[in-house]
């Protein structure tokens, strides 16, 4: 039998998204569609679960992984509560969407998770999936791209099955996913640099920054 649930990308099952939470909290990994692309869940602060995910994706052991929450509380345990200003505004402004920002960490977060860091990136979603997921599972998400390292994020569930077979204990296929990743901005330090463009352009990102704060993104 192949682990692959259909889900409405509107309207989720919650009786899915319950199972689907089940298997995170056992430590198994989840696929799941993201407003960018599909991505892979599991418990961020399991250590094992961490572990697993490099493993299957042949993903370098020094790189970071981005993380889902579904409201901005949820912040608390994973960032400094010096924030800044200008964090808390482009927040406001591109949340939820596909913005990622890397932020300096909470020290009492995982250094696996960290790896070796001291900064995190998050991410607020603007999907009911993810969304909901978060929200039953009741902590933040891993959602680094389902597809082996270096390969380009597959896009629908079957073929996830294709690459993964059982090591992803649950697909969640909504359909296929967009393949373009988040936009990817480091405002850990006064001087706000772009890592990655993606569906957000930084022109626009830009004119928020210049208008705002009379300040502008450099490039890496």
């Amino acid at each position: 039998m192949k682990n692959i649930v259909s889900l409405d990308p509107i309207k989720p099952d919650r009786s899915i998204l319950a199972d689907a939470a089940k298997v995170i909290r056992d430590g198994g990994i989840v696929a799941f569609p993201t407003d960018t692309f599909y991505g892979l869940a599991v418990d961020p602060f399991n250590e094992n679960a961490i572990k697993g995910l490099y493993q299957i994706k042949g993903r370098e052991s020094s790189k970071p992984i981005i993380l889902l929450i579904s409201k901005t509380a949820m912040l608390d345990t994973l960032i400094r509560k010096d924030i800044s200003r200008l964090a808390k505004s482009v927040m406001k402004e591109f949340w939820p969407g596909p913005l990622t920002l890397i932020l300096k960490r909470n020290s009492r977060l995982p250094a696996f998770l960290a790896k070796g860091t001291q900064t995190i990136g998050i991410r607020l979603p603007d999907a009911p999936i993810p969304l909901q997921l978060i929200n039953e599972i009741g902590f933040p998400l891993t959602a680094t791209s389902a597809n082996l390292s270096g390969h380009s994020p597959a896009t629908t569930g079957e073929e996830i099955s294709e690459i993964f077979g059982k090591q992803i204990h649950l697909i969640l296929d909504a359909g296929p996913c967009d393949s373009i990743p988040s936009t990817l901005i480091d405002l850990s330090s006064e001087d706000i640099r772009i890592v990655r463009e993606g569906k957000i352009p930084i022109e626009r990102i830009n004119r928020f920054l210049i208008e705002k704060w009379a300040k502008k993104i450099s490039h890496s």
